[in-house]
């Protein structure tokens, strides 16, 4: 899977588009609607430190439809595709009460427990740590208006809205992606937890880079420093795309790339919320190889997909290969 020099993002047309397309799909949905215009103008709010009450009463919309202010393991699982498991664990060791916890401590627990595993956090929502930040302070600006000019424009996608792609996917699933549950550790769960709060920890290790067999090698320290800061701005990116498709506010483009039936089909949502899960997973698992040996002049980056008989998706410790090319630094 390549990230070229934008081209218009072709829906899928049919259920012989299997799993790829759905993923390719997913990302092209993220472009459209991680950040439209009517959205970020309701998401951007000032910088009030940690949980902020007016950031914290919009979170608890999405986990709780019943207005009562209070959010379950069931909920905050479902948002991030997690197993049962894992979401209690995190429940448990975060102190929160089984049977559902104020957003508000939800979110206070959450940071307590990342500073007491020895996180670093930032001083106030929406800004970021990175390596090669002036004095290692956390002043990354991660807010939603900050990153909107990171999406595609309109004149990238090749319908305007309210138009919509014909559909024939088979509700039987046998063509597409399967709805599967991720596993994570506490430290892992807290940290997802912060960030739907649009808190943005500290990276748990230096971002890994590696060099290939090719004519340069990543050795700038302002080539790191821009490879982190992007990282942290894609990890935003994709958590705010996620606030969005769980506060239903994508319909218009959920329709476009999905059809009609993915707009209230609860299993075509969960397909699409775990496979911007999974680009979450990779994002924070992922070892960065520059440059690529499969660049050329038009490509930013690509990944190996999983397939047998061909090159390793993952290194020796399980981390996700996304091979750099030079456009990527230009």
């Amino acid at each position: 899977l390549k990230a070229e020099v934008p081209e218009p993002c072709p829906p899928p047309h049919d259920a012989t588009v299997a799993a790829m397309s759905a993923r390719a799909s997913v990302l092209c949905l993220l472009l459209a609607a991680g950040f439209p215009a009517r959205v970020v103008g309701r998401l951007g709010a000032p910088k009030h430190g940690l949980c902020a009450e007016a950031i914290v009463r919009e979170t608890c919309s999405m986990l709780d439809s019943s207005g009562s202010g209070v959010a379950t393991p069931e909920a905050v699982g479902g948002i991030f595709a997690s197993t049962a498991a894992s979401v209690e664990a995190f429940w448990a060791r975060a102190g929160l009460p089984m049977q559902g916890a104020a957003c508000a401590d939800l979110c206070g627990n959450a940071t307590a427990l990342l500073k007491s595993l020895g996180r670093q956090l930032p001083q106030s929502s929406d800004l970021g740590c990175y390596e090669g930040a002036v004095g290692g302070d956390c002043e990354l600006d991660l807010a939603p208006d900050a990153i909107q000019g990171m999406a595609a424009s309109s004149a990238d996608f090749p319908f305007s809205e309210g138009d919509e792609h014909e559909h024939h996917h088979d509700d039987d699933g046998d063509n597409e992606t399967e709805v599967v549950a991720f596993s994570y550790t506490v430290e892992e769960m807290a940290v997802r937890v912060a960030q739907l709060f649009r808190i943005y920890p500290a990276l748990d290790s230096d971002v890994q880079i590696v060099a290939s067999q090719g004519p340069r090698m990543l050795t700038a320290s302002a080539e790191t420093e821009l490879l982190t800061r992007r990282l942290r701005q894609s990890q935003a990116y994709v958590n705010i795309a996620l606030r969005t498709f769980a506060s239903n506010r994508t319909r218009e483009e959920t329709k476009m790339f999905f059809g009609s039936d993915a707009v209230s089909s609860q299993r075509a949502r969960a397909r699409i919320q775990m496979v911007m899960n999974s680009v979450n997973n990779v994002l924070s698992n992922a070892t960065f190889v520059y440059p690529g040996p499969d660049c050329s002049a038009r490509i930013f980056a690509y990944v190996f997909p999983c397939t047998n008989g061909g090159p390793s998706e993952k290194d020796t410790s399980g981390r996700f290969y996304v091979h750099l090319c030079d456009l990527f630094f230009t």
